[in-house]
């Protein structure tokens, strides 16, 4: 099967525009309304998010009746025969918060620290393979925003802040992912400035670099992808004044409204000719230009946007099919999009048949040796002043793992590392943060080792990157009692040593929370492993006061 510009509607070519929230549609489907909503407005992309939670709260049932991957692939199967053209099914990066038999991959900058084109290759293959087994074909990864510890949204989710090394190992992702039939995404164009702190889920950011800083760094990146291949390309929220310094209520337009950005400088000048999907559109940094939805698309669509992620409002093929019959969008504007759409609907087999994928027991081995060695090859020595490993074996009896963390599950996490070190005859004592000088006292006395093991992320929970309330008041108590026995690791930020525990004598990145990176971190510190992993961060212990 194969479809052509020609041979749809004008109402179908509106719909391959719009992401629908999967929510919408399971509740259509329970009360006998989908075929009907979806046979007038086409919709062409779904996102898919916890579809199995949703279903079972509208039937009232627990238990595992909609908890595994065949739910979800079943799913999108039954909703696609809906449809005259097969629908892109969008997801974030796949995770087991999707279903219960899914498995999880390691943290980008873990593939960052292996430093090996290989691994990122594999890496992009398995979430392409951990995509198809929910039934989804599009990723809205990757993240080639060049990252710093200002920007506390963009911390933990790339591979490296080095250009080059940022260019080179996501292309190799980019790369696995679409030979493996799904479309890959590189966001947010154009990129942040390192200096800008604040987060688009509530503000319009700013991109303050010059053109000609931009294309030597930031904008090279997003190059690198396009010459590479990649399928499509995330717009962020934030301006980029150089290009556009257009004012909207007294500030400048948001890339994601700016035609001069996206159609002129993306499509353009950079040549990329794949499809350009906004950020969420709820945020506030655009809800602040636009409160009325149906203004909000129509200006999205014109600046160049051929995918619009968050459409809320359900006429949504009825206010732009009004927009276009009465001159506010071209219907050559719509033609151009969803013929983008097509050809990248093509390119990952659509309108082929392209095989199932199941998350299998072979499959999820596989995962798991690919973890453990991305694991083994990416832990990180930042310090060890006092020669403190490797740890003795033979005069370690008891370990304490004391958790820094925002995250309420982390501290559950954890229980994969404390196993690890009970494995070799150690007592454990896990404990979420230090409440008083004397419990810090009484866990020196009763350890040989303490653990400070951090994990520090964004959105974990809602908001900016770093720890507040308890979690720092936990540190006015720490290293005051059994300093030389101390060892801490980073298991999300890589700036958590400089911004926290720049005082240890003994630091260690391990850089992602899976049980692999646990293991990979104790056997590290008996001298099981090398630390052979390789920073790809920024070093701002490196630079002068005042940084």
């Amino acid at each position: 099967m194969n479809i052509s510009l020609s041979d749809l509607t004008l109402r179908e070519k509106i719909g391959q525009t719009a992401v629908v929230q999967s929510s919408t549609l399971i509740n259509m489907e329970f009360n006998n309304k989908m075929d009907e909503y979806l046979q007038h407005n086409p919709v062409g992309v779904w996102h898919v998010c916890n579809v199995a939670m949703q279903m079972a709260n509208l039937e009232n049932v627990t238990g595992d009746k909609y908890e595994d991957s065949a739910f979800y692939r079943n799913w999108t199967k039954r909703v696609a025969k809906c449809m005259n053209v097969p629908p892109f099914i969008a997801l974030d990066p796949p995770n087991s918060a999707y279903a219960t038999d899914m498995a999880d991959l390691v943290n980008p900058p873990v593939v960052g620290a292996s430093n090996s084109k290989k691994v990122a290759e594999d890496y992009g293959k398995y979430q392409a393979l951990c995509a198809r087994a929910l039934g989804a074909n599009w990723v809205w990864a990757l993240n080639v925003d060049i990252p710093s510890r200002f920007n506390g949204v963009c911390i933990h989710r790339q591979v490296s802040s080095d250009r080059d090394t940022l260019s080179a190992l996501s292309k190799c992702i980019v790369n696995g992912c679409q030979e493996n039939n799904v479309a890959m995404t590189a966001k947010h164009f154009p990129g942040m400035d390192k200096e800008e702190y604040r987060d688009s889920h509530f503000v319009n950011t700013c991109n303050n670099l010059s053109l000609k800083e931009w294309k030597e760094g930031q904008g090279k990146v997003f190059q690198d992808m396009i010459d590479s291949g990649v399928y499509s390309v995330m717009t962020g929220h934030q301006s980029f004044p150089a290009v556009d310094d257009t004012e909207i209520n007294g500030d400048y337009i948001p890339t994601t409204l700016s035609h001069k950005i996206i159609t002129g400088l993306l499509k353009e000048e950079m040549g990329f000719d794949g499809v350009v999907v906004t950020d969420g559109i709820e945020m506030g940094a655009l809800k602040a230009i636009y409160p009325k939805a149906e203004d909000l698309y129509v200006a999205l669509l014109n600046a160049g946007n051929d995918v619009l992620l968050g459409v809320s409002r359900l006429d949504y093929v009825d206010i732009i099919e009004k927009a276009v019959k009465d001159g506010r969008i071209s219907e050559a504007r719509i033609d151009d999009a969803c013929e983008r759409i097509l050809n990248v609907k093509r390119k990952i087999g659509l309108f082929d048949d392209v095989c199932e994928v199941e998350m299998s027991d072979e499959l999820k081995n596989k995962i798991a040796i690919f973890n453990t060695s991305a694991s083994e090859h990416s832990i990180i020595l930042q310090c060890d002043k006092n020669n403190q490993l490797p740890l003795d074996k033979n005069k370690v009896k008891n370990v304490a793992i004391l958790a820094f963390s925002h995250s309420e599950s982390f501290h559950v996490d954890l229980e994969a590392m404390k196993e690890e070190f009970e494995q070799r005859g150690i007592n454990v004592r896990l404990q979420r943060r230090i409440e008083s000088y004397e419990q810090m006292h009484e866990i020196s006395e009763e350890n040989d080792v303490i653990i400070y093991a951090s994990y520090v992320v964004p959105h974990s929970p809602m908001g900016g990157s770093g720890l507040f309330c308890d979690e720092c008041k936990a540190l006015f108590y720490a290293f005051t009692s059994g300093k030389s026995k101390s060892v801490g690791v980073s298991m999300g930020s890589p700036y958590v040593y400089y911004d926290y525990f720049i005082g240890m004598d003994t630091f260690v990145h391990a850089l992602s929370n899976r049980k692999e990176s646990q293991i990979a971190f104790v056997k590290a510190l008996f001298g099981e492993l090398s630390f052979d992993g390789v920073y790809q961060f920024e070093k701002p212990w490196d630079k002068k006061r005042g940084f």
